[in-house]
């Protein structure tokens, strides 16, 4: 099943503007985590020199920053992995989805796979 010039652009410049956001999205978040540790840096050392308490044990407890790093970047990884799509193709007036790459997987209108696509052929289970 061959592709419209037009859809394979288009495809492109999703991806590509994906990926962008993605990128700015990124950057924001840095951004805004870099100014609240300022903010909450700011606060515990106020209360710190208003009651006399040790800045330092106030810092290491509750401003963890291993745990929210490390939080950031599973949320990350998990949007990267929905970035494939299916191509159509109708076989005998059945309308089936495909992945359109080297092994790829075929499905039904209910998406339970029912073949692989193979050297670009469809080989359906029996």
């Amino acid at each position: 099943m061959t592709k419209l010039k037009q859809v394979k652009k288009l495809k492109t410049e999703i991806n590509a503007m994906s990926e962008l956001f993605n990128n700015n999205l990124e950057k924001i978040n840095k951004e805004h985590n870099k100014i609240l540790l300022q903010s909450l840096s700011n606060l515990i050392h106020e209360i710190c020199q208003g009651e006399n308490i040790d800045e330092i044990y106030l810092r290491e407890k509750y401003l963890d920053i291993n745990k929210t790093t490390k939080q950031d970047n599973k949320k990350n990884t998990v949007v990267n992995k929905t970035d494939d799509l299916l191509d159509k193709v109708t076989i005998n007036d059945t309308e089936y989805y495909f992945q359109n790459k080297e092994n790829g997987l075929i499905y039904n209108d209910k998406s339970k796979v029912i073949g692989n696509y193979i050297n670009k052929e469809f080989i359906f289970n029996c």
